[in-house]
């Protein structure tokens, strides 16, 4: 998006995506130029505002998800040696109850 100078004018253009090609698109000159160029320029904070807001909800679901993964290892753990002390064992990734012979 921006001003373009042609010749001693000042053009407003705004350019697109179309596939894998920008295309410009004339907006014109003077005041509705410059309305249009507030408009994008405003457009333009309000997605990057949704933008970080976005990143911060992720980091902060992140943190979350940290904290539950590193709760679960220690429960993990925790249930091994309550198994294990209490006579199980692993046999094929099932916990069995050791024969008494």
């Amino acid at each position: 998006m921006g001003w373009e100078n042609r010749g001693n004018q000042a053009y407003y253009y705004r350019k697109r995506r179309r596939g894998r090609r920008v295309v410009s698109e004339y907006l014109g000159s003077g005041d509705l130029a410059e309305l249009a160029a507030q408009i994008d320029q405003e457009t333009a904070a309000a997605r990057a505002e949704e933008l970080r807001a976005q990143r911060e909800e992720r980091a902060a679901q992140r943190a979350i998800d940290g904290a539950l993964d590193a709760a679960g290892r220690q429960t993990a753990l925790l249930l091994r040696a309550y198994l294990l002390s209490n006579g199980y064992h692993t046999h094929k990734g099932q916990w069995r109850r050791k024969r008494h012979e």
